[in-house]
């Protein structure tokens, strides 16, 4: 089984900063790759896996990561 996953995240102003953040070489591993790109204003994420488990694990992962450097963007 392929499963793929693409998200675009509009976080405005702050997308350069959050992805900074979160950056790092792309992802691979035996059950999935995953791609973080930066368009502008919008976090692209692509993930490719081989089953839904490993889709869920690498898609959580991702947002999780985001979703604490924008978290920690709206404190100061």
């Amino acid at each position: 089984m392929h499963l793929e996953c693409r998200l675009s995240l509009d976080l405005g102003e702050n997308a350069k900063i959050v992805f900074d953040s979160v950056r790092r070489p792309e992802m691979k591993n035996n059950r999935a790759q995953t791609n973080i790109k930066l368009e502008k204003n919008l976090i692209l994420i692509h993930i490719k896996a081989g089953d839904k488990t490993a889709l869920k694990a690498s898609l959580n992962s991702c947002l999780k990561s985001i979703i604490l450097a924008k978290n920690l963007l709206e404190v100061n």
